[in-house]
């Protein structure tokens, strides 16, 4: 992305699915409270040539069709063939949209749709073709599989995008599970409990699942995939038969999301249950029940109390990593919270460091609920 870039894609719990921030590109500026650019699932009518945003709007839309949605979660951008993924988490459905080559919003109707053989069905299924609840993304650009985490089923599919797309095609592969009609929690190596956040290793072709079991799941893909297979290490446990709750550096409590920057080897888990984010240096690798160097939300690994503050976080849940930048965008569920924290990590990082923006509110000590009418036009490009 050159020109106009995006510069943070935020998925929220309801249905005003999606905000686009944009930056110019030799300042990268961000304010607080910032209004958004722009949306995906809300407008003034449900047609193609007047999908105007309409940022007061927020009713789910369960009688399914191609541009409502119904509590939309995470997404993830394939930047190479310019699709953007969005989990359409209530209609069990996966919606892609065809970008433009800047990867900037093309069209706001969804051009393919996984998990439902056409937009206007939402049936929950357990089989190759169907999901119940997909939530989160991780995306291998270079062989373009998409890998899907499927809550209620408790695994998470992988597709093979290599040659293209197609309305309710079958998924390729499933971890969690050993077959495509099984959909057991399980405490194992091999098995999941609500699998949610998914993050992508390229360099040393790992796949990291946040696991309801209050653990990350770590598989190493390096050898190719199999169906069922065991995860290799497992983070906030210490093996892979306990799923035990804990607020200390090596536990983890309601981990929900994940991302991995490539850069620093750093993995980011957001830790609900103790209303922080944890930071993992892979730099010399993974181990079971590996200390996290440091914690983001709390002053030291032991906290966890909520706080609606500059250094606090209520609910941690989304995660994004702005590469070229070195920015953190953390997202929080609480009803007392409603933002997105912005953290700078191009310097030092620190545990129980200041969030230096947020988004969603006009300051660090607010957490209104709001449907704001603010919009921002695109900036023109340099």
């Amino acid at each position: 992305m050159n020109d106009l870039r995006l510069r943070a894609l935020i998925v929220a719990a309801g249905c005003l699915a999606l905000q686009f921030f944009a930056a110019h590109p030799a300042a990268a500026a961000i304010s607080n409270g910032e209004p958004a650019m722009d949306e995906i699932g809300q407008y003034d009518a449900n047609n193609s040539s007047t999908l105007t945003p309409i940022y007061t709007k927020g009713a789910a839309n369960n009688v399914p069709n191609q541009f409502g949605l119904s509590s939309p979660r995470h997404i993830s951008l394939d930047s190479a063939n310019h699709r953007l993924f969005l989990a359409d988490f209530n209609n069990n459905r996966v919606l892609v949209y065809a970008l433009n080559s800047d990867n900037t919003i093309g069209s706001k109707v969804p051009a393919y749709v996984l998990g439902q053989p056409d937009f206007n069905t939402n049936t929950a299924a357990t089989n190759q073709a169907g999901m119940s609840g997909p939530y989160g993304f991780a995306y291998d650009s270079t062989n373009s599989h998409l890998f899907v985490s499927d809550v209620s089923n408790c695994r998470v599919l992988e597709f093979d995008l290599s040659g293209g797309i197609s309305n309710g095609m079958k998924a390729t592969h499933v971890l969690g599970q050993p077959n495509f009609t099984s959909n057991g929690f399980l405490v194992t190596q091999a098995g999941m409990n609500d699998p949610l956040g998914l993050a992508y290793d390229a360099g040393s072709t790992r796949l990291f699942v946040a696991d309801s079991n209050n653990r990350v799941l770590v598989y190493d893909l390096s050898g190719g995939i199999a169906d069922g297979m065991n995860a290799f290490k497992v983070l906030g446990q210490s093996d892979f038969v306990s799923g035990g709750a804990a607020t200390t550096q090596t536990g983890l409590s309601s981990p929900g999301g994940v991302i991995y920057a490539s850069a620093t080897q750093r993995l980011f888990v957001t830790d609900a249950g103790s209303n922080r984010v944890l930071i993992y240096d892979l730099s010399n690798g993974v181990s079971n029940g590996m200390n996290a160097a440091y914690v983001l939300g709390q002053a030291n690994f032991t906290s966890g109390g909520a706080a609606t503050t500059q250094t606090g976080m209520r609910l941690p849940a989304g995660v994004a990593y702005d590469s070229a930048d070195a920015r953190l965008f953390i997202s929080e569920l609480s009803s007392s919270a409603n933002r997105v924290l912005v953290f700078d990590l191009s310097a030092t990082t620190t545990s129980g460091m200041n969030a230096v923006y947020v988004l969603g509110q006009p300051d660090f000590t607010t957490g209104t609920v709001s449907r704001s009418t603010t919009f921002r036009p695109p900036r023109p490009p340099a």
